[in-house]
């Protein structure tokens, strides 16, 4: 099923039904609630899902509606990847962690699952990506990119509006090896966008702030498996005060949950990988920079709600979403509904 495209709309669902099926598709990305207006509210929307390599291809048309991501939300999912979503009609006016932006028909916004979100959007229409973490990240320079914005009025936004349509249109006849080098050319396309574009509200965080967090996650990065990485190291390495790196780090919970989550996620694929069945846990918990075993098994279990020894055996179904977006759009598979001749 995964390979398969599926689809899903309240129009074939009872209508005394169709909110709380809009809620439950919609819940492992945000809490949604339909705009109140005169003589009621409901929920109204539809959706095509498609695994496609690595990422996942979201085309949605939608009501008005508002979506709330907070902390709880984000831990309980375990998404923590971005969503590139071309606004192909409407509006979306939001709180991306503390900073306000809007989007309008024609731009392009980029929302991070790992961080906190409040939004409306108006009656529309958008064809979306979702990408992992690490490429993106990479090809930024680890600049924050929750909330950015890339305008309808630059051309390098209509090459990338054409090129994520044409990657819904195309997806059903690409192969798996072609589909990781389109997304390397989407990942670069982006970063070519945003390096360029000026931060959410223009006032996100500083320009030195900017660049102190890019060195550092770059530091963090080729450093992430030493066990004397942390707070301290990098305030002495950098030589900046305690309270700058948490500010800088803040949208995150924080530099040493930065690392924490890192380290995990790396360890994470270790564990998955057959090429280290032969290691131990304790051997895979030291070689990603814990300190002991029971503190990798604690923090695994925290982060993706399900045990070490799970992971290895394939049985965490519900919380390995991060990792592996084809649990996400299996989510979407429970609630696929027959598609009308005329959709």
């Amino acid at each position: 099923m995964a390979s398969e495209e599926v689809f899903l709309s309240t129009e074939q669902i009872e209508p005394a039904l169709r909110d709380q099926y809009w809620r439950d598709v919609t819940q492992p990305i945000a809490d949604t609630t339909a705009v109140a207006r005169r003589g009621g509210a409901r929920l109204a929307g539809t959706l095509v899902s498609r695994m496609f390599g690595e990422m996942l291809l979201l085309r949605a048309s939608f009501n008005a509606q508002e979506y709330r991501r907070d902390r709880r939300m984000i831990e309980q999912s375990s998404l923590d990847q971005y969503i590139v979503q071309f606004v192909q009609a409407g509006s979306l006016v939001g709180n991306f962690a503390g900073i306000d932006a809007q989007a309008h028909a024609g731009d392009i916004v980029v929302v991070d699952l790992g961080q906190s979100l409040s939004s409306r959007v108006d009656e529309g229409a958008s064809f979306a990506v979702v990408v992992p973490r690490a490429e993106l990240e990479r090809a930024t320079g680890g600049r924050n990119l929750h909330g950015e914005v890339l305008s309808a009025n630059k051309g390098i936004t209509h090459l990338l509006a054409d090129y994520l349509v044409g990657m819904h249109r195309v997806a059903a006849h690409v192969s798996a090896p072609q589909a990781i080098v389109v997304q390397d050319a989407l990942v670069m396309l982006l970063a070519a966008g945003l390096l360029g574009a000026p931060h959410a509200g223009g006032e996100r965080i500083s320009t030195q702030s900017d660049a102190l967090r890019r060195r550092v996650v770059q530091y963090i990065t080729h450093h992430l498996t030493d066990h004397d990485l942390g707070p301290e190291s990098l305030i002495a390495h950098f030589r900046i005060s305690r309270a700058h790196l948490y500010r800088v780090f803040e949208a995150n919970g924080g530099v040493a949950r930065f690392i924490r989550d890192h380290r995990l996620d790396l360890a994470y694929r270790a564990l998955v990988d057959p090429r280290s069945s032969g290691q131990s846990i304790k051997e895979i918990a030291l070689r990603h920079g814990f300190s002991s075993k029971d503190r990798f098994m604690h923090a695994v279990r925290q982060r993706f709600g399900v045990t070490v020894r799970e992971i290895r055996m394939g049985d965490s179904k519900r919380k390995t979403i991060a990792h592996d977006l084809s649990c996400l759009h299996g989510h979407f598979a429970r609630y696929a509904v027959p598609r009308k001749l005329s959709a």
